[in-house]
C-alpha cells in the first residue's frame, strides 16, 4: 500500500483495491515475462543436451566396426 502525505484523505477502500489490482496486474505481468524466458532457456538448453547426446551416440557407433546407427523417434 502507498504511503500517503498527512494532508491527503485516507484512500477509500475501493480506490485501494483498483491500487492494489493495479499492483498485483503488474507483478503478474512480470512473472510472466520470467517465465516465458525461462521456459524459451530450458527449450534451448534440452536442445542443446540433445545434440551432445546425438553427437556422443554417432561418435561411439562410429568407432565401433559393423555397428548399426540407432535413431530416435521424436
Amino acid at each position: 500500500m502507498a504511503v500517503k502525505a498527512r494532508d491527503q484523505e485516507p484512500e477509500s477502500p475501493v480506490d485501494w483495491l483498483e491500487n492494489e489490482l493495479r499492483e498485483t496486474k503488474a507483478r503478474l505481468h512480470k512473472v510472466e515475462g520470467e517465465l516465458d524466458q525461462a521456459l524459451k532457456q530450458v527449450w534451448s538448453l534440452e536442445a542443446d543436451v540433445r545434440r551432445v547426446a546425438e553427437a556422443f551416440c554417432f561418435a561411439s557407433d562410429k568407432r565401433r566396426p559393423g555397428a548399426t546407427v540407432r535413431t530416435s523417434a521424436r
